[in-house]
């Protein structure tokens, strides 16, 4: 393993850093907080198989972690209900990219929580000058 550095908080560019040194054809990006059951690469890597397919999204989940400590009952109250109410989203995402997919057979984003991606499509100059200028 080799860590990689930029002096700039900014994903895209970290990715673009770290690309160039990927020597696999396929990339996984995934952030550091995810938890993969033990099925995940078997599952995740057999869509590639098929040389059509560029990139694949996983299903999102969150586990709801808030705990009550002896802190006010009001700050507890407001973080599980913005913790809830991300779930939910998230959630309702993964509702919203299935009907894309079975409508017109894509998807209108990659979720940067876990992203695996044909590795020539993230070392390509076009796709990395427009992920990183992207507004």
């Amino acid at each position: 393993i080799e860590v990689l550095s930029i002096p700039l908080l900014n994903k895209r560019r970290q990715v673009s850093r770290a690309i160039p040194e990927v020597r696999t054809s396929i990339t996984i990006l995934v952030d550091n907080d995810v938890v993969w059951p033990h099925t995940f690469l078997r599952y995740v890597l057999a869509p590639f198989e098929f040389p059509n397919v560029s990139a694949v999204r996983t299903q999102q989940r969150v586990w709801l972690c808030v705990c009550f400590s002896s802190g006010s009952l009001w700050k507890f109250l407001q973080e599980y209900v913005w913790e809830y109410l991300r779930a939910c989203y998230i959630k309702q995402r993964n509702f919203e990219i299935i009907a894309t997919l079975h409508i017109n057979r894509g998807i209108s984003c990659l979720l940067g929580r876990t992203a695996v991606i044909r590795t020539e499509i993230l070392k390509d100059n076009e796709f990395i000058t427009s992920y990183c200028n992207e507004m």
